[in-house]
């Protein structure tokens, strides 16, 4: 959960920038990720980047992967569970 932390956290620093772009904020993510070994996650961002950001809009990231490919021991306790991180941020002007 940790790992997740950082990753949905440095996208929300890019996403908190001005003119920022969801594929920017992605790849932050997946460079922290990977080097934490976590390969298979997905990233959800409300409200969607794509669209223009009013700054002092709060942005919600959340980084998701399914437990049981993190977990140390038996992997049928994590079974169909997910590990999320969520963070919120602002968009600055």
């Amino acid at each position: 959960r940790q790992s997740l932390t950082l990753g949905a956290y440095e996208a929300g620093t890019v996403l908190s920038q001005p003119q920022s772009e969801l594929s920017t904020a992605e790849e932050a993510c997946s460079e922290i990720l990977a080097a934490r070994k976590v390969q298979n996650f997905t990233l959800n961002v409300t409200p969607n980047p794509a669209f223009p950001i009013d700054p002092g809009t709060q942005i919600t990231v959340t980084a998701t992967a399914a437990a049981s490919e993190y977990s140390m021991g038996p992997s049928f306790f994590m079974h169909d569970q997910a590990v999320t991180a969520t963070i919120v941020v602002v968009r600055t002007p």
